[in-house]
C-alpha cells in the first residue's frame, strides 16, 4: 500500500515535472501575466514574473537529470520561451493601445523595451549553454582521446609480451 502511495507520488511529479508540460503551463502563466500586466499598466506583472518564469524553467530543465532533451532542445526552448513573450507583450500593447481613446505611444515603446528583455534573455542563456556544452564536450573528446592512446599503448605492450613468450 505504501509503495502504491509512493509509486503514485513519483508518476506525478513525472508528469509535473515533463519539460513539455512544465514548458506548457509556463507559458500559460508567462501570457496571462503580460497580458494582465500591459492592460493594467503593472510593471511587475509585465517583466518581473515573465523574468521570473523564464529563471524557473531555465533552471529546472537545465539541472534535469533524465535527459529526455538535448541541450539544444533546451537552449532552443529556453530562447524561443522569451521570443514568445516578446511577441505576446508586443501584441497586447498594441491591442491596448487601439483600444484606448488617448494615445499614449510612451507606454507602447515601455512595453515593447521591457518585452523585448526576455528576447534577449532568451538568447544569452541560449548561447551560454551551447557555449558550455561544446567546450565540455571538447574537452571529453580530448580525454577519451588520451584514454584511446594509454590503452592501445598498453594493449601493443602487451602483444608484445604475449608475442616474446611464445617465441
Amino acid at each position: 500500500m505504501a509503495e502504491d502511495n509512493q509509486d503514485q507520488w513519483s508518476s506525478q511529479e513525472e508528469r509535473i515535472l515533463n519539460p513539455v508540460k512544465l514548458f506548457a503551463i509556463l507559458m500559460v502563466a508567462g501570457v496571462l501575466a503580460i497580458g494582465f500586466g500591459v492592460f493594467y499598466t503593472s510593471l511587475l506583472l509585465n517583466l518581473i514574473v515573465p523574468i521570473g518564469i523564464m529563471g524557473y524553467y531555465s533552471y529546472t530543465i537545465y539541472n534535469d537529470e533524465e535527459e529526455t532533451l538535448s541541450i539544444e532542445q533546451k537552449a532552443d526552448s529556453v530562447y524561443y520561451m522569451g521570443f514568445i513573450f516578446t511577441l505576446v507583450a508586443m501584441t497586447a500593447s498594441l491591442v491596448a493601445l487601439a483600444n484606448t481613446n488617448n494615445l499614449d505611444f510612451n507606454s507602447v515603446v515601455v512595453n515593447f523595451g521591457l518585452a523585448l528583455t526576455t528576447t534577449i534573455i532568451g538568447l544569452i542563456v541560449r548561447i551560454m549553454w551551447l557555449q558550455l556544452d561544446s567546450q565540455s564536450l571538447s574537452d571529453a573528446e580530448s580525454l577519451m582521446k588520451d584514454r584511446i592512446i594509454k590503452q592501445t599503448k598498453a594493449l601493443g605492450e602487451e602483444s608484445d609480451s604475449i608475442v616474446t613468450k611464445m617465441t
